[in-house]
């Protein structure tokens, strides 16, 4: 069922905008930290533009590892907060800006031949130019 979760919100949520608006995709830079035990249930699809709202996201959550640091200024954050278990990864696959649209594509792998089946709530944390345009989020599985 939590397998079936994250590609239904990821298409309800792509389907909230518009991005086919006949211009070209161009890709961007991004760069991604996945981890398990976000501590976030139900699963949540977050744009951080500000310092205050990663340091709300910061305050609601449990996220493992060191928190990247971006400038906000020029920067922006995803966070995908998942209630996958351990089994399972997530990855950003591509960010391409369309218009005044981004669309992230995140794959989800698994599960493993070998799980130990913890329970856990895998997050990604993308960081990507900032924008003031709106955001979808795909999912694309293997």
């Amino acid at each position: 069922m939590r397998f079936l979760l994250l590609p239904l919100l990821s298409l309800y949520l792509a389907s909230c905008i518009d991005d086919s608006n006949g211009t070209e995709a161009v890709p961007l830079e991004f760069s991604a930290r996945s981890g398990l035990q976000s501590g976030i249930d139900p699963q949540q699809i977050r744009v951080l533009r500000s310092a205050a709202d990663y340091a709300a996201l910061l305050s609601e959550t449990t996220l493992s590892g060191a928190p990247p640091t971006p400038d906000f200024s020029t920067r922006m954050l995803i966070a995908v907060l998942s209630t996958l278990d351990s089994c399972y990864g997530l990855s950003a696959e591509s960010v391409v800006k369309s218009g005044g649209f981004i669309r992230v594509t995140v794959g989800v792998s698994g599960p493993a031949e070998v799980c130990p089946a913890v329970v856990g709530q895998n997050y990604l944390l993308i960081d990507v130019p900032r924008t003031a345009g709106q955001v979808s989020v795909w999912h694309q599985s293997p």
